[in-house]
């Protein structure tokens, strides 16, 4: 595990980095390198332990906010995004999902450059993942040509700058930072009404347990008399 004084030493450089993880700077976050593993998730769980774990290593924190923001409302809630983890072999031979997991991936990106660089950064092509990422595009060419509308990986390397670039320019670290933080607020709700309903259900239970036992003696000094 990581300290936050660590995580803000190694990830935030820029005003606005610091600004962000202001939000995180809290007993509810439990940052933790990307080669930790724990049961069940990835990168990031909303409530694991009574805590909020999210991966401060490789590739970096920025990708896994950058995924927070990203997402949709129904899943920033659910570990891992709700996207599962680690693909499989069988999720890296489905077209469809190579397509939709790159674009996603894509947008994350975009977004992150606008965290770390300002609005409508000046972008190259060897900042998109599907350009800079051997794996990705070794996967691409192992499932085969055509995919879809693609002819060759050269055709998905240029998709896949366009909708990084397209991130870049409809994401303002205005509209970031509105939605992290009332994401961050909401998690963080969540998480003390979980603990307050679980301490809750302790005591219940505990209360349970007591009566129980003081009708077992009730009924003991009954039967001696």
């Amino acid at each position: 595990m990581t300290s936050f004084k660590e995580v803000v030493s190694k990830h935030a450089p820029s005003a606005f980095e610091k600004h962000l993880l202001s939000a995180m700077d809290n007993d509810d976050f439990v940052f933790f390198n990307f080669i930790e593993t724990y049961p069940g998730f990835l990168g990031y769980h909303p409530n694991y332990n009574g805590k909020i774990y999210i991966a401060e290593g490789f590739p970096n924190l920025w990708h896994e906010i950058s995924h927070l923001v990203e997402i949709d409302e129904e899943r920033f809630m659910v570990k891992d995004f709700g996207l599962g983890g680690r693909p499989t072999d069988k999720q890296f031979n489905n077209k469809k999902f190579m397509i939709k997991m790159t674009a996603r991936e894509e947008r994350v990106v975009g977004i992150g450059k606008v965290i770390s660089m300002g609005n409508n950064p000046n972008v190259t092509k060897e900042m998109s993942k599907v350009n800079y990422n051997p794996c990705l595009f070794r996967k691409f060419n192992e499932l085969g040509f055509p995919i879809f509308k693609f002819k060759n990986i050269e055709e998905v390397k240029e998709w896949g700058f366009h909708v990084m670039k397209t991130a870049t320019e409809t994401w303002t670290q205005d509209k970031i930072e509105h939605i992290f933080f009332k994401r961050i607020e909401t998690l963080r709700n969540n998480l003390h009404k979980s603990i307050k309903i679980a301490a809750l259900a302790v005591c219940m239970l505990l209360l349970l347990i007591s009566n129980k036992r003081e009708q077992n003696e009730f009924i003991f000094c009954n039967l001696q008399n």
